[in-house]
């Protein structure tokens, strides 16, 4: 799997799903970026609040029309305004195409045409 650029960090308010594996069970949430460095992403999602730490995680971002994955440890989760704030480190990012050869957007004309019954059936 290629790794991602080195650029390809999430940036503050890029949304990012945070998956925990309990007892062998995905719990996946949905978070906002509140930092960069380091990594602190905030979630309403009240389900966080039991999890025991530090523990590791996966996070999926959507970069584009990429899907990177981040494979992390999450280290802190604490209650923060209407929600919870998780902090974490040790992120390594890589992109998630598997695909062995590249597609590339193409602009091709199409005609569409259907043909109609006078009985009603397309």
């Amino acid at each position: 799997m290629p790794n991602a650029k080195a650029d390809a960090q999430p940036r503050l308010d890029d949304t990012v799903v945070v998956a925990f594996f309990i007892e062998g069970r995905p719990l996946a949430v949905s978070a906002l970026v509140t930092s960069e460095a380091p990594l602190s992403l905030f979630t309403r999602d009240p389900r966080v609040e039991g999890v025991e730490l530090p523990r590791a995680v996966v996070l999926v971002w959507h970069r584009g029309g990429e899907v990177v994955k981040g494979n992390a440890e999450a280290i802190e989760i604490r209650p923060w305004r209407t929600g919870h704030l998780i902090e974490i480190r040790r992120t390594s990012w890589a992109d998630v195409d598997r695909r062995i050869y590249p597609r590339f957007p193409m602009q091709i004309p199409v005609n569409l045409r259907a043909v109609h019954d006078t009985r009603g059936a397309t």
